[in-house]
């Protein structure tokens, strides 16, 4: 009895303390670190535990909340006592650094509890590298982005200068060995840096392929109206000196070979059968040439081949900017003798030989011309992405020279194109001529600058490339005219100067100077009836006034007017005016498309189906004005049809946000449709108004780009005068010596930023502090002095020794 009473007292005692030991609650500790980016190392202390047995569930969340492990397991315990647990954790990937943390959660005999810690998970030196690398790749990407668009562009430029602030903080936290910041930031600038590029590219997907194009356009057509209104006062002040030149060229470009042959005769004192004799002769050569020209506009396959193998040439040396293989795609180029022949056929387009008119080689050449240049581009651009996939494709030197095209390019391509034509024609080919010309003035190379430019998705480049390409061929197709019409005239040009030469040399020899000065008045009229077109019986040579207004009428029509309307142009696309008008229309649009997507939330996707549909029914409407002719009902149908597609085209895509690339785009497509309105009176020049429309094109371009490299001289030189006075300002700021302080600029947009680097020793660092008023008084006093009002100033100090 008392042994049994002993143990029941003891069971008692034992079932108390279980009791009691299960009504108290669970203590947990938790340390953790992680081993490498893949373990992660972890202790864990219970106390008590109330049972034999605890369930122990681990689970780690990444910095962004996601869970990245976990794991349950369950462990044998001594009942009321502490209980320590060592484990491991092992992911299926590498973790990247940042701030994780680990919660436990601990089951036994009912109880359980909870507890966690935050675990840091440093960076090392290659995870910072890589975030520069990322953060290094969204600026410039967001610098390719500056004019596309140019309202986000200010608050990533503000989220990025953050991020640089950040990335510095990171690299000292790594330095000091402060590891939980150092992840903690880490984290912190991946999480945003990963936002702005969600963001960046979120916004270029927005503006769609015509969006961007818009906008490419609209940058390209910038420009700062001060330097535009200086740089056309420029050039109308040099423009006095197109009489002369008019005077000189223009007749062999206008005037008949009868009217050549009545006048020259006449100075020549020609008989009938003199006169018959030169005829007989220019119509020789002139037969000759037209056949010539046949022959030239008919390319064979052989050609095609050699202009596929010339493109892939000039594509690869231009991508490798290797000149002596560039030069060597120029001469293998078949392009030269084409444009010559349908030159050749422009400049005696009413004459004709066999079946073929000249007006018929003219066209035939210049479709083939297109074509060819079509393949080239395409030969281009597939070779520039298929370079791209083995090799890092750039916009090197050689592809921004071939983009960037001005005047000066005109008139080395006209003194080359009249090379060319010179070596080319009349079956005496002068081989070593004409491989000059074809290296001065090469087609190809713009070409394939259109293709690279198209691969890299560089509308800039494109368009450079573009204006260049028109440039050369106007130029050559202008000045193998001026060479056809010299070889066809040349038997009776050479007998007139030989006769003229006798002339003035036997006056001289007598010293008659009035006969002279007679003589060469004479000569000038009878220019002047070249230049009119006229025969000489039908003015007289004393007719002085009448002489001085054809001169004028031809001056202004020829020279002037076309100076004064492109002139106006750029003046206007410069000019706050273009701003004013684009909201305008932007605003009448911007209703359409409120309207639209009002109706069900129609999607961009249905509105560019109701631009499909507008367009369709322009075109119908214009084929059928063409068709009809004068018809009032056709012609309202047309002016309908084309306010609803432009409107249609500027609410789809917000052209009316980029004024520029809209007003000229706006003026583009009237044009078409007064083009179509009038057609059955145009269809009688069309000839003519696809030749205008095609140089007024090019010539768009070259002045334009002509202004730029006017525009980046000034601004070279009003950035040398900022520096200069900006190197001077800080150094008796400083009270250092010039030499000590060095300048650098550049234009970031239409801003210019001046870079001032001062030389202290480490001793004068401290020494010589710039606080932000002294930086703003700097600044306002470098505003003043250079004119510009928008100028940013950063000084920096160099450290030496």
């Amino acid at each position: 009895m008392r042994i049994a009473g002993r143990y029941a007292l003891l069971l008692l005692l034992l079932a108390a303390s279980a009791a009691a030991g299960a009504a108290l609650p669970l203590s947990i500790e938790v340390e953790a670190a992680f081993q490498d980016k893949s373990t992660l190392a972890y202790i864990i202390r219970i106390s008590p535990v109330p049972t034999s047995t605890a369930s122990i569930s681990v689970l780690v969340r990444g910095w962004e909340g996601n869970v990245v492990g976990s794991k349950t397991e369950v462990v044998a315990a001594r009942p009321g006592s502490p209980l320590v647990v060592a484990g491991t954790m092992t992911f299926p990937h590498l973790l990247s650094p940042g701030l994780y943390s680990i919660e436990v959660t601990v089951e036994a005999g009912g109880v359980s509890a909870r507890s966690g810690a935050e675990i840091p998970l440093p960076p090392g030196e290659g995870d910072v590298v890589s975030l520069l690398e990322r953060l290094t790749e969204f600026t410039i990407s967001l610098e390719k982005a500056r004019y596309l668009l140019p309202q986000q562009y200010e608050e990533f430029s503000r989220k990025a200068a953050e991020l640089k602030l950040r990335l510095h903080q990171l690299v000292s936290c790594v330095k000091g060995g402060n590891y939980s910041c150092a992840a903690s930031l880490y984290a912190q600038v991946s999480r945003e840096l990963e936002e702005c590029w969600r963001g960046l590219r979120g916004e270029e997907a927005s503006l769609g392929m015509v969006s961007q194009a818009l906008k490419s356009f609209d940058s390209y057509l910038n420009l700062d109206p001060g330097i535009v209104y200086s740089f056309w006062t420029r050039v109308i002040l040099a423009s006095f000196l197109l009489p002369a030149i008019l005077l000189i060229v223009f007749p062999l470009y206008v005037a008949s070979t009868d009217t050549w042959i009545s006048n020259l005769g006449l100075v020549l004192r020609a008989r009938p059968e003199d006169l018959e004799r030169y005829a007989t002769r220019m119509a020789s050569n002139l037969r000759e040439l037209l056949r010539e020209a046949v022959g030239m506009v008919r390319p064979s396959f052989r050609s095609y081949l050699l202009l596929v193998t010339a493109s892939f040439m000039a594509t690869v040396a231009l991508l490798a900017n290797n000149v002596v293989a560039l030069i060597g795609s120029m001469i293998v180029s078949p392009v030269l003798l084409i444009v010559v022949g349908s030159a050749i056929g422009l400049a005696f387009r009413e004459e004709q030989t066999g079946v073929v008119d000249g007006y018929t080689i003219f066209w035939s050449g210049l479709k083939r011309l297109l074509w060819m240049m079509f393949l080239s581009v395409s030969v281009a651009y597939l070779t520039a992405l298929l370079v791209a996939r083995f090799y890092p494709v750039v916009v090197n030197p050689a592809i921004e020279a071939r983009a960037r095209p001005n005047i000066s390019d005109l008139g080395i391509a006209i003194g080359a194109g009249v090379a060319g034509a010179l070596a080319s024609i009349g079956g005496r080919r002068d081989l070593s001529t004409l491989v000059g010309a074809a290296i001065a003035i090469a087609l190809i190379p713009p070409a394939a600058t259109i293709g690279i430019g198209l691969a890299l998705a560089e509308v800039g480049i494109t368009f450079g490339a573009l204006s260049l390409l028109t440039l050369n061929v106007i130029a050559l197709e202008a000045s193998s005219v001026l060479a056809a019409r010299v070889y066809v005239l040349a038997p009776l040009i050479t007998d007139f100067m030989k006769s003229a030469f006798r002339r003035l040399r036997d006056d001289v020899l007598r010293g008659d100077y009035s006969d002279v000065v007679g003589y060469l008045l004479g000569l000038l009229a009878l220019w002047v009836n070249l230049i009119l077109d006229i025969q000489p019986s039908a003015m007289g040579l004393g007719s002085v006034r009448a002489y001085l207004k054809g001169v004028l009428h031809m001056t202004l029509y020829y020279a002037l007017l076309p100076l004064a309307i492109l002139a106006s142009f750029t003046m206007l696309l410069s000019s706050e005016v273009t701003l004013a008008l684009a909201a305008t229309v932007g605003g009448a649009a911007e209703l359409v498309r409120a309207a639209a997507l009002s109706l069900n939330g129609l999607s961009d996707a249905a509105l560019d189906m109701a631009l499909l549909l507008s367009l369709l029914a322009w075109l119908y409407a214009a084929s059928r004005r063409m068709e009809e002719g004068a018809s009032a009902r056709g012609l309202a149908a047309l002016a309908a049809s084309a306010a609803i597609l432009w409107l249609s085209f500027t609410a789809r895509y917000s052209a009316y946000c980029y004024p520029r690339a809209y007003l000229a785009l706006t003026l583009t497509f009237a044009g078409a449709n007064v083009l179509v309105a009038l057609w059955r009176r145009a269809s009688r020049y069309k000839g003519r108004i696809a030749a205008a429309c095609f140089v007024v094109a090019a010539l768009m371009f070259t002045v334009f780009q002509s202004a730029y490299v006017y525009q980046a001289i000034v601004y070279r030189l009003k950035l040398s005068e900022c520096e200069e006075v900006a190197c001077h300002l800080v150094a008796n700021f400083l009270g250092l010596d010039t030499s000590r302080v060095v300048c650098s600029s550049k234009m970031v947009g239409d801003k210019p930023v001046v870079r001032v680097g001062v030389m202290v020793s480490p001793g004068e660092l401290y020494a010589t502090p710039i606080s932000r008023e002294d930086l703003r008084l700097l600044s306002a006093a470098v505003k003043r002095a250079s004119g510009w009002s928008n100028l940013e100033l950063e000084i920096y100090y160099i450290v030496t020794p």
